[in-house]
């Protein structure tokens, strides 16, 4: 534990002047560092992601293009919708050469790691729904006899329906992360139910 304590000692130590970059530590020598400010309490609430992207460099080596190194990502638009885009940019000849998932990833706000499209997913789907979508006020009189969660399910599906027919629904689904139609719906019927 105590050569682990001097190594991590002497990686922040030499880290700050300069003699080792941050690209030039391996995951090892970052975690024996992240060991070391865990216990000297000067993590600050960093979490050991976190603190990996801010003491250990990037995975990528630089390129010392400071210009390329932030890219803006492009505002997530739905997989039907970026479609439409594509095949309208390619009868347009405005690819430029990309395929398909090159064109997503930067036009579309996609990423090719599934596990990050879902958080990018989640994050952009918040629990508002996009404009021009609209839910029932209350229970349909179809469906007045019926047990109250079932009642506002069915109300819900009815109302969606409709919209999905005027075309309305904005790449919002019945079901989906972070929030689909039925559960903006289901809230937003309880709460004029009386209890």
């Amino acid at each position: 534990m105590r050569v682990l304590y001097l190594a991590a000692t002497a990686a922040t130590i030499l880290f700050p002047l300069g003699i080792m970059p941050a690209s030039a530590l391996t995951m090892k020598e970052c975690s024996v560092k992240y060991q070391a400010a865990k216990d000297a309490d000067t993590l600050n609430g960093m979490n050991w992601t976190a603190f990996r992207k801010a003491e250990c460099g990037s995975d990528t080596a630089d390129t010392g293009d400071a210009g390329a190194a932030t890219v803006e990502k492009a505002a997530f638009v739905s997989f039907k919708e970026c479609g439409a885009r594509y095949q309208e940019a390619k009868r347009n000849n405005e690819l430029n050469g990309r395929g398909w998932d090159e064109y997503r990833t930067a036009e579309c706000g996609h990423t090719l790691d599934k596990k990050e499209a879902s958080a990018d997913t989640a994050a952009s789907n918040p629990a508002e729904a996009p404009a021009g979508v609209t839910f029932p006020t209350e229970i349909a009189a179809d469906f007045k006899d019926e047990t109250p969660s079932k009642a506002r399910m069915h109300s819900c599906l009815k109302q969606y329906h409709a919209n999905k027919e005027a075309g309305t629904l904005s790449g919002l689904r019945w079901i989906q992360k972070g929030g689909g139609y039925y559960s903006l719906c289901s809230k937003r019927l309880k709460a004029t139910q009386p209890a």
